[in-house]
């Protein structure tokens, strides 16, 4: 079967199936042994759909199969994109096919931009989330092996080269404006975090709130920034994949940026 007939299938298929990881909110991402692409799976039928499902529930992988119509595939592909992953593992008529995203959707390249003023994208840092999210809330029994720890130690220097999108509002202060950052309670307990973004899909998932803008920061700013004693940190994208940043790997990440070894 030629690529350009698969290819062809994508746009024609009135359902697609698409496997989500339950531990990330977003598709479940492999790396492909031969390709060594980043892949999401998907599948023209949902029964193949289906036995690829609970062979990673087997391996601790909790997911969801995803229906997706014309209008979810597209959105599906450019989410998929903004968050690093650069293909997908297209089960079509039984056979199994790579397909870059590129050959799907065309996203808008804005490397020629100044630096400041790109739409805020991390996607190395997104993809490491993603791996580092199915990961360690599949091992809960057992969190410190080695590749969960090298997972999060790229992750964390991912996070120190980022660029964030914070909520702010407005609050009027002896006559002066001032942006106040929101929090949001994580826990029964009592503990509050402070939302940020990794980009616009992700803060869009916000519940909206006119009164509600979005500052850019840079995390080197951020992991400085001081707490107050009701704060317990940031919270990077809590309606997708949900990674903490508590205070103690607030700390690493300080000791990360002043380590010359560790800069770039």
């Amino acid at each position: 079967m030629e690529k350009r007939e698969v290819l062809a299938s994508i746009p024609k298929a009135v359902n697609l199936y698409l496997i989500q990881s339950d531990f990330t909110r977003l598709p479940f991402v492999y790396c492909d042994d031969e390709s060594f692409d980043d892949v999401a799976f998907l599948f023209d039928e949902k029964e193949n759909a289906l036995k690829k499902s609970a062979e990673l529930a087997a391996n601790k992988q909790k997911n969801t199969v995803l229906e997706l119509n014309q209008e979810g595939i597209l959105r599906a592909f450019t989410h998929m994109a903004i968050a690093g992953v650069n293909a997908v593992k297209y089960n079509y008529q039984g056979n199994e096919f790579i397909i870059q995203l590129d050959e799907i959707v065309k996203l808008s390249d804005f490397s020629e931009l100044p630096p400041e003023k790109r739409p805020v994208e991390n996607r190395s840092l997104q993809l490491t989330m993603l791996y580092f999210g199915q990961e360690i809330r599949a091992n809960l029994d057992n969190p410190n092996t080695p590749e969960i720890r090298e997972l999060e130690e790229e992750m964390l220097v991912n996070i120190l080269k980022a660029r964030f999108l914070v909520p702010v509002r407005e609050t009027q202060v002896d006559g002066e404006t001032q942006m106040q950052m929101l929090m949001l309670k994580i826990s029964d307990n009592g503990g509050n975090m402070i939302p940020i973004f990794t980009d616009n899909i992700e803060f869009d998932k916000m519940p909206g709130d006119a009164n509600v803008k979005k500052i850019v920061v840079e995390a080197k700013n951020l992991i400085n920034f001081p707490m107050t004693p009701e704060c317990d940190g940031f919270l990077i994208n809590p309606m997708g994949v949900s990674i903490p940043l508590n205070a103690t790997i607030l700390n690493n990440l300080r000791n990360m940026e002043i380590t010359p070894a560790n800069k770039e």
